[in-house]
């Protein structure tokens, strides 16, 4: 009798020869398998009641004569739901002339797009990892090794920095030579915020402005994140999104083993939307099918944590093993302000989702496999 049924003689003999060709590769997939995760919640919490709170938007803008943008149903789903009801509520009991103005704080997620930076200034050329016998401090950008076209941008110092706090790999697949990417615009638009101060509030949307500002002004890698090429292009696609978990002191007995500090972030499959941000939701479109749109509904047959988003089994770990929704990854920095800025991460995880719902990241988007 045979404890593992499906452990046929074929398949063990492949192990073997695997074992024999790269005992260490090998050693390491089975040593991650399985791999750090957390419990995952619900892709959208409490969405009948949020569906509800849509609706009555719906119908409160028709009889204005307008209709809401899919960016704001993205905004509707994500944000915290009493202060969603709250906005609903101010619409609903206001005047046809102050309707509009609560319908102004609305318009402004249609912006949703300038939240989430694409900067080919920050795609810097691979960098030359240096020998064991190398000092760490030595630059790795010499000019020996820098790229002679103009179409190839050199970071920034703040770029730089980032890159060498990873050591110039991607944390999540440990691949080389990766891009830079930004967690927020290199610049605020003057209205880009209003939208996040009427629904998470004047406290924590100052703080995520302010986070930003200080990174920009210290040249810090606090607004900047390592993904090699691909997980770059599906960054910015909203195809994923990082939910950050924690961030403080490293264990001794950490991932790193070596002290210094760590922020610590959970991967997030997302789904891909058929909508546009500044499409309007119109009444004769049904709910069930902009629920379907929006990429909200239940899949048949499918398969995955609680209905997140698709996963590619070709995007894999250090180890081998495919990354999937619920594992954790630590970014880890001598001083913690070298990591990345949790407050930053925190609101391009709300970004990122408000993004894959309303289709935001799709505009103009194209194909691009790495």
């Amino acid at each position: 009798m045979r404890i593992y049924p499906n452990l046929d003689t074929a398949f063990i003999g492949q192990i073997i020869r695997a074992v024999a060709e790269d005992e260490t590769t090998v050693r390491r997939m089975v040593a991650d398998i399985r791999p750090a995760t957390e419990p995952v919640g619900e892709y959208v919490t409490e969405l009948e009641e949020r569906r509800k709170v849509f609706a009555e938007l719906r119908e409160l803008c028709r009889k204005h004569h307008t209709t809401p943008y899919a960016a704001v149903l993205g905004f509707f789903m994500v944000a915290p739901l009493d202060r969603v009801r709250d906005l609903l509520a101010q619409c609903r009991a206001a005047p046809r002339a102050s309707f509009w103005l609560n319908s102004v704080k609305l318009a402004d997620a249609s912006c949703v797009p300038t939240y989430l930076p694409v900067a080919p200034g920050f795609m810097p050329a691979p960098p030359r990892v240096p020998d064991n016998d190398e000092s760490d401090d030595q630059s790795w950008h010499d000019d020996d090794d820098a790229p002679t076209s103009e179409t190839i941008y050199q970071p920034s110092l703040a770029a730089q920095k980032a890159l060498t706090r990873d050591r110039a790999t991607c944390p999540f697949t440990t691949t080389p030579s990766p891009a830079v990417v930004l967690l927020a615009p290199p610049s605020q638009p003057s209205p880009s915020l209003s939208i996040l101060h009427t629904l998470w509030g004047e406290s924590t949307a100052t703080a995520w402005s302010r986070a930003a500002d200080d990174a920009r002004d210290a040249d810090s890698p606090q607004n900047h994140l390592c993904l090699n090429r691909q997980l770059r292009h599906w960054f910015e696609q909203a195809r994923f999104a990082l939910k950050p978990l924690r961030c403080g002191p490293s264990a001794e007995d950490g991932e790193k083993g070596k002290g210094g500090y760590e922020l610590v972030v959970q991967w997030h499959w997302l789904r891909r939307s058929k909508l546009a941000p500044r499409m309007g939701v119109e009444m004769e479109v049904g709910e069930d099918k902009v629920m379907e749109m929006a990429g909200l509904l239940p899949v048949e047959g499918e398969e995955g944590t609680r209905g997140w988003g698709w996963e590619c089994d070709g995007v894999l770990r250090g180890s081998g093993v495919p990354i999937r929704t619920g594992q954790t990854f630590v970014i880890w920095a001598e001083r913690e302000e070298d990591l990345p800025s949790r407050e930053l991460m925190e609101m391009r995880w709300v970004l990122q989702r408000v993004a894959a719902i309303c289709g935001a990241a799709e505009e103009g988007a194209r194909e691009e496999v790495y």
